[in-house]
């Protein structure tokens, strides 16, 4: 079976792509989405993507999917409407692969979605062994939404993540798996932040985590955004993943090995002090690192932004 292109293919809960509208029908025991106008990328107009039964089997009766907006080995999360009224019109659902992982994985993020409340990232309305039913939010992973969108904008929506994680944090979770695609970008300049199958739950009074492993013990994180070691995640992971991509937007490339930090040349722009904070962030060693994610963000964001930040949160 061939997929479309990952300019609309792309993993996590509540991923939402501006894609063009679909009509969906079942046939031959599958679900076939076909484009109603051509793709930028992927498929052209006629074209039809094919989704197995093991989808179809468990979308509950009263979603109808209006399309498809993501999807990768893990899962699909489609955008469907509740033929009962229910909660809104229109909803995200995450259906999830069979195997037993990754079902374990899609059940511990309904169990941190419901413990959240809504609090950071979507609130979750139905959660079944292999779907989640959530807030459908209207955005583009940071990662797609910062090409040409410049650097002012690109650091305030890393702001707006770095106050939903410390939401996280205060709550007592640790994401455990920050990345560009795990960050959602709103219209009206804010962002929030996806994907909480790899969340652990912190200790009051040790700074720590629930380890919750797949795949023979290993997290599902990605090894760019992911600091080493990984036998225990607490909350300066997150601090990591975020200094990773404030790198990433001030120098203009990620981090190239542990410490590179300290021998790339500081950039214009940013202070000393807010260079040495993003520097220890970065460290191999997470006892070097910040706990708090908006110090380190306040330290890094050059201060000539300052007043764009404030207007944007």
């Amino acid at each position: 079976m061939t997929w479309p292109s990952s300019s609309f293919c792309r993993r996590g809960a509540g991923l939402c792509l501006p894609l063009p509208q679909v009509v969906c029908r079942q046939a031959g025991g599958y679900w076939r989405i076909t484009p109603s106008a051509p793709f930028s990328r992927g498929l052209t107009s006629g074209s039809s993507v094919v989704f197995p039964n093991s989808d179809t089997a468990v979308i509950p009766s009263r979603y109808t999917v209006l399309q498809r907006l993501g999807g990768g080995a893990q899962g699909t999360v489609y955008l469907v409407r509740d033929t009962r009224g229910g909660v809104g019109n229109r909803l995200a659902l995450k259906v999830c692969a069979a195997d037993p992982d990754t079902q374990d994985a899609l059940r511990h993020e309904g169990q941190v979605l419901t413990a959240l409340g809504g609090l950071c990232g979507p609130r979750l309305y139905e959660s079944r062994p292999r779907s989640l039913v959530m807030d459908y939010i209207p955005g583009q992973s940071w990662g797609m939404a910062r090409t040409g969108a410049g650097r002012k904008r690109a650091l305030g929506w890393l702001r707006h993540a770095a106050q939903e994680v410390a939401l996280l944090h205060d709550a007592g979770w640790c994401h455990g798996d920050l990345k560009p695609d795990n960050i959602l970008c709103l219209p009206d300049g804010s962002a929030r932040i996806i994907d909480f199958g790899a969340a652990r739950r912190r200790f009051d009074d040790a700074q720590a985590t629930e380890p919750f492993c797949v795949n023979d013990g290993q997290y599902w994180t990605t090894p760019a955004y992911a600091p080493p070691p990984r036998e225990r995640a607490d909350i300066r992971d997150d601090v990591y993943s975020m200094a990773v991509m404030l790198h990433d937007v001030l120098v203009g490339k990620l981090p190239e090995g542990s410490g590179a930090a300290c021998i790339t040349p500081r950039p214009a722009g940013v202070s000393a002090t807010g260079w040495t904070v993003l520097r220890r962030a970065l460290s191999p060693d997470r006892t070097q690192r910040p706990w708090d994610v908006m110090a380190l963000v306040r330290a890094v964001i050059p201060s000539g932004f300052t007043f764009w930040l404030r207007r944007a949160a």
